[in-house]
């Protein structure tokens, strides 16, 4: 969650010049609160207590109680079947895509090709949507084959496992040196002007 708000932060905060998301997307989802028989799932975001647009405020409950039993008995692939669902109405996901457009300088999107949740595709929403809008905005979209949704800080054991550990551990220390050195040059870009 703390990607769609590193990017919904920039796309309202001009101040903001440069931003990271690590296996974020393109679009907002609902807050914490899945996997339940409520008929309406609440924001994850809020800004001047009105709910950033999001996947979706209508619960799909068969399919949150179908991955709630696959949670339980640790089967399947539950997170990324309910994510999928969330975004299976095409006009519901233009609804909640964030306007990356206005984010006032460099963005860098990584993922990770095996995580459960397509990050990889949720995040070409917002390459989408800069190409769309003409952007000017660099924008770079590092995909790490072999990976999973625990890329992260260097030598941090994760205990959420997706993808193999080889992978993903070289994924973690790759992009954090590539996180680095994208603030390092957007940081030089900005004292330029």
């Amino acid at each position: 969650k703390g990607a769609v708000l590193a990017l919904l932060s920039a796309s309202l905060f001009s101040e903001i010049r440069s931003v990271v998301a690590l296996n974020g997307f393109g679009v907002a989802f609902s807050g914490i609160g899945r996997l339940s028989d409520k008929d309406e799932l609440p924001p994850a975001w809020l800004y001047n207590n009105e709910p950033f647009p999001y996947l979706s405020p209508k619960n799909p409950i068969g399919i949150a109680l179908k991955c709630k039993a696959m949670w339980n008995e640790r089967k399947g692939n539950p997170l990324g079947e309910w994510y999928a669902a969330l975004a299976s109405n095409p006009v519901e996901v233009k609804n909640a895509e964030i306007p990356v457009e206005k984010i006032n300088g460099s963005i860098l999107l990584i993922s990770g090709k095996e995580d459960d949740v397509d990050t990889t595709g949720l995040s070409n929403i917002a390459i989408s949507r800069l190409k769309k809008f003409n952007s000017p905005n660099d924008c770079e979209h590092i995909v790490y084959s072999g990976a999973g949704h625990s890329i992260g800080i260097p030598n941090i054991i994760q205990s959420y496992n997706q993808g193999n550990k080889y992978d993903t551990n070289n994924a973690s220390r790759d992009s954090w040196s590539k996180t680095i050195a994208f603030y390092e040059k957007s940081y030089k870009n900005i004292k330029s002007r």
